[in-house]
């Protein structure tokens, strides 16, 4: 922070994000089934994008190989409801950081997910799960709404996912 324009308290965060990263690339979560993979690869691409100006980090080839790894069902591997719905909305953010489109294997993949979210939603709001499970994750409407605006042609030709069908 030896630039005049930023201030004591911009540097002490900008520092508190440099110094994380640096915990982060040291202790990438393998271990746990690799269920954290997708968000500690995510954190990492974003960061090389941002803070070291990387047009491309070799965390977003990595975060995408580990996205077919674990959404090749339709929905996030452990079928959760909630933690399908978060990767989903962090997988936006990587997608937007990267101002790329989404390749049509994981295009595909995520479509799948966000009908399967979608039926889910619909049934939980007829169906008391008891558990609060959508209080949890983000509004399935919204995450939709977000990958409809954000990648809105490939979403008009492949919205044929129905929302009533959990697979293909």
């Amino acid at each position: 922070c030896k630039d005049r324009r930023v201030n004591d308290e911009d540097c002490s965060v900008l520092h508190q994000i440099h110094k994380d990263a640096s915990y982060l690339y040291a202790n990438i979560e393998y271990h746990v089934d690799g269920n954290h993979l997708l968000t500690n690869f995510a954190a990492l691409a974003i960061y090389e994008r941002r803070f070291l100006d990387e047009t491309k980090s070799r965390f977003f080839d990595q975060y995408l190989i580990e996205f077919i790894t674990q959404f090749e069902s339709g929905m996030h591997y452990e079928r959760s409801i909630s933690y399908t719905s978060q990767l989903l909305h962090e997988s936006f953010l990587v997608f937007q950081e990267f101002k790329c489109e989404i390749p049509n294997n994981i295009f595909s993949m995520i479509d799948k997910s966000l009908g399967s979210l979608k039926l889910f939603s619909d049934l939980g709001n007829r169906i008391d799960f008891v558990d609060n499970i959508f209080e949890q994750s983000f509004e399935i409407d919204g995450l939709i709404d977000l990958y409809t605006r954000a990648f809105e042609r490939k979403f008009e030709k492949k919205r044929a996912v129905s929302p009533t069908k959990i697979s293909d």
